[in-house]
This record gives structure tokens, C-alpha cells and sequence, in this order.
């Protein structure tokens, strides 16, 4: 049986969930996450 995963943007306005296995983690290109990091997206 597989684990559920969830997770979403910094900001709250994407949020997922699933129960494949975990991959490579991906970026957020939010508002905050940019602000904060001073790129254009984050890891």
C-alpha cells in the first residue's frame, strides 16, 4: 500500500496530494517564495 503524500505552495493557493512514490522535489514560483528568495523560483 502506497503512503499518501500532500503538500502545496508557501502562499496556500496550490495544494495536492497523491500516492505514487516520492520523485525529485519541484520548484514554487510564489509571490512569498520569490519575495523571500530574491529568485524567480525556488526548490
Amino acid at each position: 500500500m502506497s503512503e499518501i503524500h500532500s503538500g502545496g505552495c508557501h502562499c496556500g493557493g496550490l495544494r495536492y496530494q497523491f500516492d505514487a512514490p516520492l520523485r525529485d522535489i519541484a520548484h514554487c514560483h510564489c509571490s512569498i517564495c520569490r519575495r523571500t528568495s530574491g529568485a524567480t523560483v525556488v526548490t
